[in-house]
């Protein structure tokens, strides 16, 4: 499992340029996830998305739109880990 770990970590650190690139990634973290309960790479990929919401946001015109999205995603987070989702709800002012 260890292989397959360091292999999900190359491709997601690399990034995807085709959708097939990204459905192999897909299939083989939810083979990993399923096989050792580490969601490591699902929690990366929420803070990844969440991290790039708050570079692209232009406070205080933040629409409705970006703050269902935003919210949305801590969310998902906190299904895996809810400090850090935790302290992503604190950049957003409800």
């Amino acid at each position: 499992m260890m292989s397959l770990f360091y292999q999900l970590d190359d491709m997601l650190s690399a990034g995807f340029s085709t959708p097939d690139q990204l459905e192999h990634y897909r299939n083989l973290k939810q083979a990993y996830e399923e096989a050792t309960d580490d969601y490591s790479f699902s929690t990366r990929e929420l803070m990844g998305q969440l991290e790039r919401l708050l570079d692209d946001r232009d406070f205080p015109n933040v629409d409705s739109a970006f703050v269902e999205e935003y919210l949305d995603l801590v969310k998902k987070l906190e299904n895996y880990d809810k400090s850090r989702a935790s302290y992503y709800m604190r950049f957003i002012i409800l």
